[in-house]
């Protein structure tokens, strides 16, 4: 192999203060040195790891001892340890001639690519390769996508990384082959060919996927022989441990055993102490790029040198390395990667952002708290002390690095580990120690990996696992403050780049705008309003979190209403709870309240309205109450059943109530949008339209409520079937819409029209479709400023009152604005809860506070139109 390190020794230095560290450095800066520092002087009191080559050995000792700077021998001869490695290796490469792979044992990159190989043979019937990119040295960067097409594992997928098998100094030959669709391709290939591995494991569906990478610094070979030994422990394990099939069962995994391919040739065939990649560097005689500081973190911040000469060489641009890049394109390209752990070696550390500021990141103490967890999993086993905390405290500020990257992206669980030992043996840990190293690894990743489980995925439960999940999206609250600032954020809200769901739209200044925004965008999200001067905030910093917590109440509700048989308004229900509960308030008080059916939704499901009537015969004056026409405003439905049992347990009781129930019926239709709603709880939490197919566009629904006969297709409203705020192809055309048109227009006696929306705390009438006052502006304000002063007197919760147009934007053809131009004169919208902290993922436990306060509202409002019939 080589023989260019003879007599090289490595030294253990303590600098006891910062002028001995700040003289260290400078010993570095000399290049005529050749030193190479495997661990940097930082801190008092840390030893530093130096490498010194033979011929400056004692130059390197007399400048320490005149420094008065502590050393000691680490390694007496890094030759020595080298001919012991490579012939631990060439007797490994004889011994695995029987075709026993030896995990024990550092492997060329030839023999990994084999090992892929045999994986695939394995499972010949599951495996398939996609070229994801290629390195400097243009070694392709195979995809081998592994799936089950029937039975326990639908897939388990294995990306590797070029995949031409040569032998070093030859030319390319044809790899050993697996099945036809599985096997190597040599188009393209260079002189010299070896295999990068990215493994993905899966069992199917668009589920969140962990990152796992290894080997990004050439000579740190423990990190590439435990990352293959972790990939065997994960593809042998499914179906048999527990925790591994569990975890398969819940998200994907892509393990990337050598992120540095070239670099990793290169220290088997040239250089055993090899760090960086292996680009040209233009202008320089010197080769590579350290690609740990080339990610688009802090790029050229400290930590990292603009001499290409450096180990630490961040590159000319970021992303100039193309085995960065291919990860970067590649992470982007799935838009669904949750978490991202890089293995380093050595020193024994488990780290967290950030490495460029030694400021904190916004998720300090879970990231901590994660990692203490996983250190001490680690150490049960052997009983190997971690160190953890962020990159920047606990070794050095390193500018550039792949896990502040993946942070910044809005990767939450981003960490780096350095593997053993503390220094004895550094860089070249013997191969004895591989299968010790990977085992408690293996351990500190299950803890990083359960805390999906636990938090994420054991929380939601299987009935609704193949929900559109939100990991990392943020909501924003932008402020708008003048017609410029408006002029500049509709360059947003116009733009299809982003995938921006606009909760709340920008309508006029002074009222904020509330936008979802996806996790892999919010950095051009950020960087756009910080370059338009727009202020911002972040309203909900993780929209998953507040899902999760929302899931896992309505499970404990579900369960606690199994065992007590009692129907709990404080908690979300299901469509079919909701309908059972309907059931249950007709039967118990069936003199005053009864079930009628008007239709169906267009999945044909039933659409229940309860009448409270306690007169017989004929049509009497009526208030129809309607709530939930947007499927994801939860507060609304759940408002409306607990407002069904306030009228039955009320009458007779309360005056107000018995007294309008005497003179007028109320209709009451909870869920308006069925298959919305049903949508919501089963697929996207955040669906708002109707599920009705519109021919010609492969985008599902229709905005309920544009869709009414009020300037139908006028301001506010959209003919893009695609769009939250569609039109509709005609007036009426959803079904649930001319359920109730029907319904009302047969009956021919409604005196008062009330829709329940959330959110923003508005009470509003008509109209929306034009800044026309209505011919009764003036009672209908006084009447909701009234039902606005009673619904706050119980807990103070203020609502603004106005027309739609005015008050918060235009929007054409609603309900509303419908009921009054129908001669429904007493026509209202409520906007329930709250003014943006949650929006439409109110806390179940405000749902009674609301509820509560709401009748307060509606009941100033029905004894206005009780003491006022026409």
């Amino acid at each position: 192999m080589w023989s260019m390190f003879s007599r090289d020794q490595v030294l253990e230095i303590t600098p006891r203060n910062q002028e001995q560290i700040k003289n260290l450095l400078k010993l570095e800066a000399e290049e005529h040195l050749q030193l190479d520092f495997w661990k940097l002087p930082t801190t008092a009191e840390e030893t530093a790891h130096l490498r010194v080559p033979s011929v400056n050995v004692q130059a390197v000792k007399v400048f320490l001892e005149s420094q008065g700077i502590d050393y000691s021998v680490m390694i007496e001869d890094v030759q020595a340890l080298l001919d012991k490695e490579n012939e631990d290796m060439l007797f490994n490469q004889r011994r695995e001639r029987n075709g026993i792979f030896n995990y024990g044992a550092y492997h060329t990159l030839e023999e990994i690519s084999q090992k892929m190989d045999n994986i695939v043979a394995e499972y010949p019937d599951v495996v398939s390769k996609v070229t994801i990119g290629y390195s400097f040295e243009n070694r392709p960067m195979d995809v081998l996508k592994v799936h089950r097409c029937k039975g326990l594992i639908d897939s388990i997928a294995v990306y590797t990384s070029s995949l031409n098998r040569v032998k070093y100094e030859r030319g390319p030959e044809r790899a050993p082959r697996g099945r036809r669709e599985a096997r190597c391709r040599s188009e393209g290939a260079s002189a010299v060919s070896v295999s990068t591995f990215v493994l993905q494991f899966s069992t199917g569906g668009n589920k969140p996927a962990i990152w796992l990478d290894a080997g990004i610094h050439a000579r740190e070979w423990v990190t590439q022989a435990t990352a293959l030994w972790t990939a065997n422990k994960i593809a042998s394990g499914y179906g048999t441990d527990k925790f591994i099939t569990s975890l398969l069962d819940n998200m994907d995994i892509f393990l990337l055993p050598v992120t540095n391919p070239d670099g990793y040739v290169f220290s088997q065939t040239k250089n055993r102490m090899w760090r960086k990649t292996r680009s040209k560097i233009t202008g320089s005689r010197c080769v590579g790029v350290d690609a740990n500081r080339n990610w688009d973190a802090g790029f050229g911040g400290p930590g990292a040198s603009d001499n290409p000469c450096s180990d630490s060489y961040h590159g000319p641009s970021a992303n100039s390395e193309v085995e960065v890049k291919s990860i970067v394109n590649f992470i982007k390209r799935h838009g669904n990667i949750k978490a991202f752990i890089t293995i380093h070696s050595y020193s024994q550390l488990l780290m967290y952002p950030y490495g460029y500021t030694c400021a904190q990141s916004a998720s300090f103490d879970e990231l901590n708290e994660v990692a203490q967890r996983a250190a001490q999993s680690i150490a049960s086993l052997y009983g190997t002390q971690y160190n953890v905390g962020p990159i920047c405290s606990v070794i050095y500020q390193a500018s550039g690095g792949s896990i502040d990257w993946a942070y910044d992206y809005g990767i939450k669980y981003s960490f780096a580990f350095e593997l053993r030992d503390t220094g004895r043996y550094g860089f070249l840990l013997p191969a004895s120690l591989i299968l010790p190293t990977a085992s408690e690894t293996w351990l500190g990743l299950k803890t990083i990996l359960k805390h999906w489980i636990l938090f994420f995925v054991a929380l939601i439960g299987p009935s609704i696992c193949g929900r559109e999940k939100f990991f990392g999206d943020q909501v924003f609250r932008i402020n708008i403050r003048n017609g410029d600032e408006m002029s500049k954020l509709s360059q947003l809200v116009n733009s299809n780049n982003f995938q921006l769901n606009f909760w709340q739209t920008p309508t006029t200044f002074g009222r904020p705008v509330d936008v979802l925004v996806p996790s892999v965008n919010l950095l051009p999200v950020k960087s756009f309003l910080k370059s338009q001067g727009l202020e911002y905030a972040v309203t909900i910093e993780n929209l998953q979190a507040l899902l999760d917590n929302e899931d896992k109440e309505m499970q404990h509700n579900e369960g606690q209403e199994r065992s007590s048989n009692n129907f709990n308004y404080g908690a979300y229900h299901s469509l079919e709870a909701i309908y059972q509960e309907m059931d249950n308030i007709a039967r118990e008080f069936p003199d005053l309240a009864s079930k009628v059916e008007i239709g169906h939704s267009f999945e044909k499901r039933p659409m229940y309205v309860l009448k409270f009537s306690t007169g017989e015969g004929g049509r009497r004056p009526a208030v129809w109450l309607n709530a939930g026409i947007h499927s994801r405003e939860w507060i609304s439905q759940a408002t409306a059943i607990w407002t069904a049992r306030k009228i039955v347990s009320d009458y007779g009781k309360e005056p107000v109530i018995t007294s309008i129930l005497k003179k007028v019926d109320i209709f009451l239709l909870p869920v308006a949008n069925p298959d919305g709603y049903v949508y919501t709880q089963t697929e996207n939490r955040l669906w708002r339209k109707t599920r009705s197919i519109n021919p010609g566009s492969s985008c599902v629904g229709v905005d309920a409520n544009r869709n009414w006969n009020a300037s139908f297709a006028g301001e506010g409203a959209s003919s893009n079937p695609c769009s939250e705020v569609y039109h509709g192809p005609r007036v009426n055309s959803e079904v649930e819409v001319k359920s109730v048109v029907d319904f009302i227009q047969n009956h021919g006696n409604f005196k008062c029209f009330i829709d329940i929306h959330s959110y923003s705390q508005l009470l509003m009438y008509p109209y929306g479709y034009t800044v026309k006052k209505a011919p009764d502006a003036e009672e209908l304000d006084d009447v909701a400023r009234r039902a606005a002063m009673a619904l706050a007197s119980l807990s103070g919760t203020e609502y603004h009152v106005g027309p739609t147009c005015t008050t918060v934007y235009p929007a054409s053809g609603s309900s509303m604005d419908w009921a009054y131009d129908n001669g429904i004169k007493y026509a209202f919208s409520f906007e329930l809860r709250d003014t943006g902290h949650y929006g439409f993922l109110l806390p179940a436990d405000q749902i009674l506070p609301t509820a509560e306060e709401t009748w307060l509202g509606l009941k100033a409002i029905m004894e206005h139109v009780q003491n006022n019939l026409y």
